[in-house]
């Protein structure tokens, strides 16, 4: 497996190319143990677009990418560069591929998102619309990680006004390469509104990091981080498959995914 990372607006993208060892797969649905009150359920999060509809509209993404990915390979042979189609697959899904965001991508795939809910909606509200991103980031190969300190309405604030709003590739995970957002690094302490002016952190005194010169771990808010999806856990991008066989989808009984 190759990572590459990059700083991103609320967190670190770091993009996980997948070995042979290292394919994903495994159970879908809900995670091992018993997941607590406050993870709401696939079925409850769920897209307003049918299964058949979020396959199509991945399976294009997928097919754009490859052909952007032979023709950035035809270009460079052309040019006399001495490549393989790796390096042609790394340029176009870095430099080629069409800019988006990662909100217009889970609108299209039919997740629907409110700005401002995280200011005003209810507590039960916010944790659905929370987890409705969450399982739509999964669906497109993006798995958030290291969330425990954050709040669901400062994570969801984080969400809707920093990482799904800048500019990304339009390129979803598929076989050889998933996305992770760390949000460990998202500075919490950023005034948004929903602190006072002057809320005093004591770690900001000596910049937040140990004698050691490594972060300081932030202290766990809530358990989150161990019901998130993974690469290893996904909704399977087989899943459009094994419904439409089965006659449900990822959100009704029948898809095995709820």
């Amino acid at each position: 497996m190759v990572a590459f990372i990059e700083r991103a607006a609320g967190g670190v993208r770091t993009c996980a190319m997948h070995g042979p060892d290292n394919q994903g797969g495994g159970a879908c649905g809900a995670p091992e143990g018993p997941a607590p009150s406050r993870v709401p359920l696939r079925a409850e999060a769920c897209s307003t677009l049918g299964d058949a509809a979020i396959g199509s509209v991945l399976a294009a993404k997928r097919a754009a990418r490859e052909q952007g990915i032979d023709a950035a390979f035809a270009t460079m042979r052309e040019t006399g560069e001495a490549v393989d189609r790796f390096v042609a697959m790394m340029r176009y899904d870095f430099e080629l591929a069409p800019l988006t965001t990662n909100r217009r991508q889970l609108e299209e795939i039919g997740v629907a998102l409110d700005s401002g809910l995280w200011k005003s909606g209810a507590d039960a509200e916010v944790r659905l619309s929370l987890w409705r991103i969450v399982y739509g980031l999964e669906r497109l190969g993006i798995y958030l990680v290291h969330t425990d300190h954050l709040s669901d309405r400062r994570m969801l604030f984080i969400l809707l006004e920093r990482v799904l709003v800048e500019q990304v590739r339009d390129v979803v995970g598929s076989g050889d390469f998933s996305e992770y957002i760390d949000l460990g690094a998202s500075d919490e302490h950023e005034p948004d509104g929903l602190e006072g002016p002057f809320e005093h952190h004591p770690e900001q005194d000596d910049g937040g990091f140990e004698c050691g010169g490594g972060p300081r771990p932030k202290p766990a808010l809530v358990e989150r981080d161990r019901f998130l999806p993974t690469a290893r856990s996904p909704i399977s991008r087989d899943a459009e498959n094994a419904a439409a066989q089965s006659g449900g989808t990822p959100c009704q009984p029948g898809g095995g995914l709820s």
